[in-house]
This record gives C-alpha cells, sequence and structure tokens, in this order.
C-alpha cells in the first residue's frame, strides 16, 4: 500500500548492475517467477475447491472481524491488486512489451496488460514469471 503512494516513476531502462544482490540474482530469475505462479495456482486451486461456500464465507467473515491480521492481509491484497496495473505499464515500457510513454499502445498490448491485471495473486505472479 504506502509503497504505490510513494514510488516514483522510472521511465528510463535498469542495468542488471543497478538492481541489489536480491534484485538481481532471486527476483529477476525464472526459478523464483515459476515458483510464484505455481504457488498462486495452487491457492487459487484450493480456493476453487471449497464445498461449503456460505459456511467458508462466515468463517473468514468471523476471522476479518477479529482478527487484525486478517483485515490488514485482506486490505493489502485488496490495494496491491487494484493498483497493481500502473506499476506493470510502467515495467512492461522499460521491458519494451509496452508502447512508450506518448505513443498509442496497441490492442495486443493493452490486452497483455489487463491480462496481467485481472486476476489478483495469479495474474501479477504471471507476469513475474514472464
Amino acid at each position: 500500500g504506502p509503497y504505490l503512494a510513494l514510488r516514483q516513476p522510472r521511465p528510463g531502462p535498469v542495468s542488471r548492475s543497478e538492481l541489489g544482490f536480491v534484485g538481481r540474482t532471486v527476483t529477476e530469475s525464472r526459478v523464483f517467477g515459476g515458483a510464484m505462479l505455481l504457488s498462486s495456482l495452487l491457492l487459487a486451486a484450493k480456493l476453487l475447491a471449497i464445498d461449503d461456500w456460505p459456511a467458508a464465507v462466515a468463517t473468514y467473515r468471523a476471522l476479518f472481524d477479529s482478527v487484525q491480521l486478517v483485515n490488514v492481509s485482506s486490505f493489502d491484497l485488496l490495494v496491491l491488486s487494484l493498483f497493481f496495473f500502473e506499476p506493470a505499464r510502467e515495467d512492461m515500457q522499460r521491458r519494451g512489451w509496452y508502447a512508450a510513454p506518448g505513443v498509442q499502445a496497441t490492442p495486443a498490448q493493452v490486452l497483455r496488460l489487463a491480462a496481467f491485471c485481472a486476476v489478483p495473486v495469479v495474474g501479477p505472479a504471471a507476469y513475474v514469471f514472464a
């Protein structure tokens, strides 16, 4: 949440040498992206396998009302999902996957960005893997 409000756009490309150790060796690796995507797909599968939705929603509501971690985590997921679009578009521009500022994006570029933003957790994980 706060990161999205305080971040400064970086329109120019970022070289690997400018990244810190974790960025260079972990978060920019295909293995990390694959692990994130697999984890998010397993989480989605677990969510879709719920048999008793009314009971699950009632349990979630009770936890949301009584456990601060559930409350804060839920709002954090909401904020990050709603505002993923702009940082993703900016990163796609740096990688050459989206039109540069001032240039009209193609329908395919807009569709690609929309696909990554459409499904919370799975979409951003797929983006990191791509």
